[in-house]
């Protein structure tokens, strides 16, 4: 029997998908293009740990196989009363099974086309197999945007891919097949057929957060990052309304205990590597300190950034303010993928500088 790679288990697809980013649509509006491909919301909702509790949901039918009628029976009540209570969403029995299938197959389909490319791309494959077929199903249900594209036969590093890489738009059902260079008889496109607006675009190696530690902190410091949004990044203040200070805690006192290699937990469970080999820290910074501002901080934002070389992260910066004697000082832990790639001090008049993004967590004060 021949191996195929594309029937193996999705971990690919599941990985891609897990690192979807939960947003509300209102934060995904400003995001830039790229970003908005690291984002996962879902309209009509402006609730996040709803969405947040989809994003899950979903990546669990990914690993378990489940079914669209398993999937929606598990969460139709939750989102039926979200919209419900919202005002903006569907609200027959009909609309409300279109919704959910088109949030069901857009985002399984969009991680299964992920995984596939993935696949297709790693270097091994494409030596045996460099020629690309865009397969459409072809029933009473296509698109005219895909039906003509059926068949289109071309080498993996044409143009034309990198603009109309399933899905092409909502609900497409169309894939992707590579082929031995020996079987092929290329097949241009037919011209003036275009993905629908913010749809059919390539995925891009840096959609797969899979590195750790040095690997992670390497490729951070060897490229040019600029903040990713379609206009100013919301504030604490402009953005959120919250006070301009953050509250100042004492300092802790260190115990002289050196800086190590430890993970560690923030309050929304995600698990932060660090390294202090990658993020030594700076003067006037303990132990004590890292591990109070990420395992207890006032706030935690998070920061949309793109490379020079077209790659989107979510970084998350864990943020809080110490007085230490007369002065008050702000500690932001910034991490990438997973891994503290920074630690910096900064005057508390600075705040607005760094209190910049999406809140995810803020500490309440007793």
């Amino acid at each position: 029997m021949t191996w195929d790679p594309f029937e193996q288990a999705p971990h690919d697809a599941i990985n891609w998908f897990r690192d979807r980013v939960p947003v509300t649509v209102s934060e995904w509006s400003t995001l830039s293009q790229d970003a908005r491909r690291r984002a996962f919301f879902i309209s009509g909702t402006s609730q996040l740990d709803l969405i947040g509790d989809v994003h899950k949901s979903l990546l669990k039918a990914l690993d378990e196989g489940k079914s669209f009628a398993e999937w929606k029976k598990e969460m139709r009540p939750r989102l039926e009363a979200a919209w419900k209570a919202s005002g903006q969403g569907p609200t027959t029995t009909a609309q409300i099974n279109n919704r959910m299938g088109t949030i069901f197959q857009n985002n399984i389909q969009s991680a299964y086309q992920a995984g596939r490319f993935r696949q297709m791309t790693d270097p091994d494959v494409l030596k045996e197999r460099p020629i690309w077929v865009y397969v459409s199903v072809m029933d009473d249900r296509t698109s005219d945007r895909c039906r003509k594209l059926n068949g289109t036969t071309l080498p993996h590093d044409d143009p034309f891919w990198v603009k109309n890489h399933p899905p092409r738009h909502p609900r497409c059902r169309s894939s992707i097949r590579s082929i031995p260079a020996g079987d092929a008889q290329l097949k241009a496109a037919p011209a003036g057929v275009q993905a629908e607006p913010g749809w059919g675009t390539m995925p891009k190696p840096g959609e797969w957060a899979t590195e750790m530690s040095k690997g992670v902190g390497q490729g951070a410091a060897a490229a040019q990052w600029t903040p990713a949004w379609n206009g100013n990044a919301p504030t604490a203040v402009k953005g959120y309304g919250l006070p301009a200070q953050l509250p100042a805690r004492p300092l802790p006192k260190p115990q002289a205990t050196p800086a190590s290699r430890q993970m560690m937990s923030d309050p929304l469970d995600t698990v932060l590597l660090y390294n202090p080999e990658i993020a030594p820290l700076p003067a006037g910074v303990s132990s004590e300190v890292l591990q109070e501002t990420l395992e207890n901080p006032a706030e935690i934002w998070l920061m949309p950034m793109q490379s020079n070389k077209g790659t989107v992260v979510y970084r998350q910066r864990h943020i809080s303010s110490y007085q230490d004697g007369d002065e008050t000082l702000l500690v932001i832990v910034e991490s990438h993928r997973g891994v503290v790639i920074g630690v910096q001090v900064l005057p508390a008049e600075k705040s607005e500088e760094v209190r910049q993004g999406f809140v995810r967590h803020q500490k309440k004060n007793k």
